[in-house]
């Protein structure tokens, strides 16, 4: 089977693809028969090694290629840079009977790039995919379509690499029915990258449903490792998602004894939150650290970084992380991955916390579309920056129900909830939290209640008479809520912005009349309503709340 990650480029402590290959390769150690019938003794990682480096320096491609072959698990786990030389030193042509090899070759050479020339090609009819996972090429098949998509995935294209994913389901389906004995390592592999991969575009249900079925499949080819770290990856999209109940129910799959990483970490991470225990939380991270140079998780890791420095009151805190962790990222934070709709979300909630809500409110108002992440924010700012109705009619843009993400969707109902109380529609506003209290007990979510204020969560539940134990557990913990009462957002007119600039240069006021053109006694008329919109009494006052407003930046 193909290694389906670059051990150069993504971090080894989460490969656990090739740790699970290698369990099942342990099994057949010992001793193996040679060409004559008798057992010969295995050969150890140094003389694989060894005989490789030989084989390169001799130009000896076939024995190479038979090296890795057999011992392509030892090699990647003992020796990655070893096998990366080699798949680099063996030409192509080589390769032509060895499309699985030629595979592994495509994603250590061409990590970073889409170019799968000289792959072969697959079926794009759902038939001929079902009828060639009945086949003995089904696990070159499997191979070869998995660095198709993990390929994409390294360039940021994760709603791409789904789209693959979603095109080879038939060849995945029907090799798992046809062949679940012969091809079981090789099927839980792929459908825990696979897992992944819609992990990454944000299609936490399909995420799901792979990451189970490659949880089984490894439990029964005794992978134990793979069926961990699929159990603790299904818990991170479950944790991300909002179903902090199937979160804790996947954590608890995975086996006892065995040290946690970084995923099943910012899992326990997310459910700390959620118990409202921000200290746990904390620990957990600080665990963590940072994420490492290229870890594809790296956005679950700083997003779990700004739920927790929202929770602590420390937005500031949570803005310097998404801050590094963008700009470290910035080829595969794009639209169309879970990592833009988190980052771009929680920059919001970020900027606001802190009492930017100038900033906030320029990037909700640059959220375009339905993603259920961004429009929810978007919302909310709306609401604190005092414009309801422009909250709900985002809200209204995402089908909830289609989307199927508890945790956005309990937060646009609270939004709403909020939003109609602000306009007086007080039985539209009893009714979303009705159905807000449904998907706090169906789920364990409670953090969104303190994404609005706590006031309002007390009269909806003593109004309605309709609440929950989570409701009143949120209540008793006296938590408090993320979000200042009152988010100033300053409107300045382009004039008005115009001589902000020139204060903030330090421009006279003659000096400022003669660039705009109008008398001394207009630009003064102008400074005076600026003044009371900014609050301050001074030129350095006004200049210096115009930049914490962040209304200099936006020019």
């Amino acid at each position: 089977m193909t290694p389906l990650r670059c051990p150069v480029t993504v971090n080894l402590s989460r490969s656990t693809t090739y740790r699970s290959v290698c369990q099942v390769n342990a099994k057949r150690k010992g001793s193996r028969m040679n060409h004559h019938g008798q057992r010969t003794a295995e050969p150890t990682p140094d003389d694989t090694a060894a005989a490789l480096t030989s084989a390169i320096a001799d130009r000896d491609w076939q024995t190479a290629i038979s090296l890795i072959e057999n011992s392509w698990v030892t090699l990647l786990l003992d020796d990655p840079q070893l096998l990366r030389v080699a798949a680099e030193a063996i030409p192509e042509s080589e390769l032509s009977e060895h499309p699985t090899l030629l595979a592994g070759r495509k994603l250590f050479t061409h990590w970073g790039s889409t170019n799968t020339s000289g792959l072969i090609e697959l079926p794009s009819d759902p038939e001929e995919l079902r009828a060639l996972g009945e086949t003995p090429k089904a696990r070159d098949a499997l191979s070869v379509g998995a660095v198709r998509m993990i390929m994409q995935r390294a360039t940021g294209e994760f709603r791409r690499a789904a789209d693959i994913a979603r095109t080879q389901t038939p060849l995945v389906s029907s090799a798992s029915e046809s062949q679940p004995d012969t091809l079981g390592a090789p099927l839980a592999i792929v459908r825990f990258q696979r897992g992944i991969t819609y992990q990454l575009s944000g299609s936490f249900t399909e995420a799901t449903s792979e990451l189970q079925q490659a949880y089984r499949a490894a439990r029964a080819a005794g992978l134990t490792q793979l069926a961990r770290d699929a159990a603790l990856e299904s818990a991170l999209g479950r944790a991300v998602a909002g179903d902090i109940l199937q979160a804790r129910r996947r954590l608890g799959q995975a086996p006892a004894g065995l040290s946690g990483r970084s995923v099943g970490s910012v899992a326990q991470a997310l459910v700390a939150l959620e118990r409202l225990d921000p200290p746990d939380a904390g620990a957990v991270l600080d665990d963590i650290g940072e994420p490492e140079d290229r870890d594809e998780m790296w956005s679950f890791v700083v997003y779990a970084r700004a739920q927790y420095a929202l929770a602590i009151g420390q937005p500031f805190l949570g803005l310097a992380h998404l801050t590094r962790g963008v700009a470290a990222n910035a080829d595969t934070c794009r639209p169309g991955g879970i990592a833009y709709s988190l980052l771009t979300a929680s920059e919001i909630d970020l900027r606001l916390a802190g009492g930017e809500g100038n900033k906030a409110i320029e990037i909700a108002d640059s959220v375009i579309g339905d993603d259920p992440w961004t429009v929810v924010a978007a919302a909310r700012a709306n609401l604190f920056a005092r414009r309801p109705t422009v909250a709900l009619a985002l809200c209204h843009r995402v089908d909830w129900f289609q989307s199927a993400q508890p945790r956005p969707h309990l937060e646009a109902l609270l939004v709403q909830a909020a939003a109609h109380e602000a306009l007086g529609e007080t039985d539209s506003a009893d009714t979303r939290w009705v159905s807000a209290c449904t998907l706090i007990e169906q789920t364990g979510l409670l953090r969104p209640l303190a994404l609005v204020p706590t006031r309002l969560v007390r009269t909806l539940s003593e109004r309605t008479g309709v609440s929950t134990s989570g409701v009143a557990e949120f209540l008793a913990a006296a938590t408090p809520s993320v979000f200042p009462t009152d988010v100033p957002v300053v409107r300045l007119t382009d004039r008005e912005q115009a001589i902000l600039r020139e204060l903030a240069r330090g421009e006279p006021l003659r000096k400022i009349a003669e660039k705009q053109f109008v008398s001394i006694n207009t630009v003064k008329t102008q400074l005076r309503s600026m003044y009371q919109k900014v609050g301050g009494h001074s030129r350095e006052e006004a200049v210096a709340i115009a930049r914490k407003l962040g209304l200099l930046q936006l020019s």
